[in-house]
């Protein structure tokens, strides 16, 4: 599907607000009583998930930008499961004269809440997304398993089993064209990365599906050859995609223009290791 002029342009306007977002007064300059009433009149917000009320990370906690907006009322349709948030959220706004309704689990309309949230769930519970790795995590994924991870992932990809993703970015620029920098060896590929993610970021249901694909099928295959173009930044590219939107996962093998992802499933992995 085309985009738009205008919707092209979405990504980077989200990216500046973001940025004014975590500086330290920015959700005061974005927020401040923006749904400021008289008496006779009550702002509720709908959240699919309860706003987090921690600190520990780039944005200010939603709960506390609720408050400064001024909101009224606030309906939650899933509790977060985050250790650092689980019910605080809750908490933080009423006990400054928010009005809170948590939906009963039981309601069809908070079970379709937690069907959207559940790979998030899954990423903020997991402690391999928490804690860099656990003694089943990709700490542990040494030469001896990404061996047997690429063995796999052949066998996989000859009967037609290995999930493959083809990179769809937000916009339609191209940044594989070769330079001479480039022939000379002279790339920095991490800025050129940096600026993909910037200028051409995954759409937000591209890093959804694949990270949903990485939590059910363990292995994915993604495909970077419409983006960049030399081996060297697919495996920047990798990484960065890695560490910004797939936390938890693991590159097991770069090959041309694809990078084979691992991450195993919680809290009890598919794929099981030869001894």
């Amino acid at each position: 599907m085309m985009m738009t002029k205008q919707e092209r342009s979405y990504p980077k306007k989200v990216h500046s607000l973001l940025q004014t977002y975590i500086q330290p007064e920015g959700a005061k300059q974005l927020f401040s009583d923006i749904f400021k009433n008289d008496d006779t009149k009550t702002t509720t917000a709908y959240v699919t998930l309860e706003p987090c009320c921690h600190t520990n990370k780039q944005t200010p906690p939603c709960a506390s930008t609720f408050l400064l907006a001024s909101i009224d009322r606030v309906v939650v349709g899933y509790r977060d499961p985050n250790p650092y948030v689980d019910g605080g959220g809750v908490s933080v706004m009423r006990s400054n004269d928010v009005t809170v309704d948590v939906l009963n689990a039981n309601v069809p309309i908070a079970q379709e809440c937690s069907n959207l949230v559940r790979y998030f769930a899954k990423r903020i519970t997991s402690p391999v997304v928490l804690n860099g790795g656990s003694s089943d995590g990709v700490e542990n994924i040494n030469g001896k398993k990404k061996r047997f991870l690429r063995s796999l992932a052949g066998r996989m990809k000859r009967d037609g089993s290995l999930v493959e993703i083809e990179w769809t970015g937000s916009g339609n620029n191209n940044l594989s064209s070769t330079t001479d920098a480039d022939e000379a060896g002279d790339i920095d590929w991490e800025k050129v990365t940096s600026e993909i993610i910037l200028n051409i970021p995954p759409s937000p249901q591209w890093v959804t599906h694949v990270d949903a694909n990485l939590w059910d099928h363990e292995l994915v295959l993604l495909r970077l050859g419409n983006i960049i173009s030399k081996k060297k930044g697919v495996k920047v590219l990798g990484e960065t995609l890695v560490n910004t939107y797939l936390k938890g996962s693991t590159i097991v093998q770069v090959v041309g223009h694809t990078v084979l992802l691992y991450r195993p499933k919680f809290p009890k992995p598919v794929i099981t290791f030869e001894e």
